[in-house]
């Protein structure tokens, strides 16, 4: 027997005449619709139903084109077994069309949980004043034992622990995650040039030379780059590493990375669609959840705003965009 989840939309009206919003209705994961509406002067957003992708679903998405990790189409591995790939791992999935005649910006805010996400980094020497977690580790020439420096999350939170280490041919950068923390994502800088002489524009993770970003909770990973990438064609000179990671703790929503793209988090938890929606436009947005409790309400929230007359930074003050 297929297990019905609720699922209830609440939109706020912040301004009449500035934003759009809806009142609150049930859904289940049962493919029948739903919508809900909402008129609020001159913007209009509808919701559509909530839907659930289960692990072993073939049809992921309805008219779209996204390819999810873990499930069919791009399936895990035998070699990945949980936490990478959990079995119970589902995405819900949520539209909202813009059925007004404004262009407007449209954020969305997930049920509340007890999942926490920080930006995480093997504790060393600072090399920026901002942010806190511009810290590296110095891999002498001459070193023979491994570096072992803690993983901190948040700044002050104990993760798990960093190690660098090599032999004759690689070097080996190894994350490890505990008191419930897991990895979503990690990034390595891993070179002779001291972060410290980097430009602003270099600084930024996604342009480490070594990365992964659908580590999907794994609690452990490792990085093997080879002397030569590091060194060039002299290696006795120390190396530098950053290590940086994306790191999780509880259950929760977070966002799954075909979202990642279009979607940008704010401090206030709400996920903010990155551009204006056109009147017509429907925008999804997609979240991973470990689990489902068929006795519990999922409450989801979303709000729109006119794309015009600086509305989104009147009535959205923590906007990310600013």
């Amino acid at each position: 027997m297929k297990r019905k989840f609720a699922f209830s939309i609440f939109i706020l009206a912040l301004a009449a005449a500035l934003v759009g919003g809806a009142t609150i209705a049930f859904f289940t994961d049962e493919n029948t619709p739903n919508p809900v509406f909402f008129t609020a002067g001159t913007v209009e957003i509808a919701g559509g139903e909530v839907q659930i992708l289960e692990p072993n679903q073939t049809n992921l998405v309805q008219g779209g084109d996204f390819s999810i990790d873990c499930f069919p189409g791009n399936p895990c591995p035998p070699p990945f077994p949980p936490p990478q790939c959990p079995e119970d791992k589902k995405i819900v999935y949520w539209c909202v069309e813009n059925t007004g005649t404004k262009r407007a910006y449209i954020r969305v805010k997930p049920p509340d949980g007890d999942f926490i996400e920080e930006t995480a980094v093997g504790a060393g020497e600072k090399f920026s004043a901002q942010p806190w977690w511009h810290q590296y580790l110095t891999y002498e020439w001459t070193r023979l034992l491994p570096i072992v420096t803690e993983l901190i999350a948040g700044q002050n939170k104990h993760a798990g622990w960093v190690t660098v280490s090599r032999d004759f041919y690689n070097f080996y950068v190894t994350y490890q995650t505990e008191n419930g923390w897991s990895l979503m994502e990690t990034h390595v800088y891993a070179a002779t040039k001291n972060p410290v002489e980097l430009k602003n524009n270099e600084k930024a993770p996604g342009r480490y030379p070594y990365k992964n970003e659908n580590h999907n909770r794994a609690t452990e990973y490792t990085y093997i780059i080879p002397l030569n990438e590091v060194y060039g064609l002299w290696p006795l000179q120390d190396a530098y590493f950053v290590t940086h990671a994306v790191v999780v703790k509880g259950t929760g929503w977070s966002l799954n990375n075909e979202s990642k793209t279009f979607w940008t988090k704010g401090e206030d938890g709400w996920y903010y669609y990155n551009n204006p929606v056109s009147p017509g436009d429907r925008v999804c947005i997609y979240f991973d959840v470990d689990s489902l409790d068929p006795d519990k309400d999922y409450k989801f929230k979303a709000e729109a705003v006119q794309a015009s007359n600086n509305a989104i930074n009147m009535v959205w003050q923590n906007n990310p965009f600013k």
